[in-house]
């Protein structure tokens, strides 16, 4: 009798997405969402989008690994410029690799100014590790 494991299949550790959403007008805070992370894994890429683009100055946000930022040089957090909806293009943390039980969090640093930044929603793209 055989034992009904598979062999020869190949397991695949395609991107995965984990999403951070603020909802309304934007306001500087630290800690929106929380992210278990499940096993280990490695950060891709993050980017960000809002309904309401800044009018003066632009919405900076920054994305910790158990309290601590990704971004050891704070010029790459994630940055959307005054009368822009997105981020140019995803960034890549200077932190890429966590562990079984890490957590991620968003903070709001700047919300832009003018008319303030709203809705925003924060993608960050992982691949687990097999």
């Amino acid at each position: 009798m055989e034992s009904g494991i598979l062999t020869g299949v190949a397991r695949t550790f395609a991107p995965q997405i984990v999403y951070f959403n603020a909802s309304g007008v934007l306001f500087v805070t630290t800690g929106v969402g929380r992210f278990l992370v499940p096993a280990p894994m490695q950060l891709l890429d993050a980017s960000m989008t809002v309904n309401t683009a800044p009018t003066t100055t632009s919405i900076i946000v920054d994305i910790n690994k158990n309290g601590t930022t990704i971004f050891t040089n704070q010029n790459n957090r994630l940055t959307i410029a005054a009368t822009a909806n997105t981020t140019l293009q995803p960034i890549i943390p200077d932190i890429t690799l966590l562990n079984i039980n890490d957590y991620l969090t968003v903070d709001i640093d700047q919300i832009g100014s003018g008319t303030a930044g709203s809705d925003l929603t924060v993608v960050i793209r992982y691949r687990l590790f097999p």
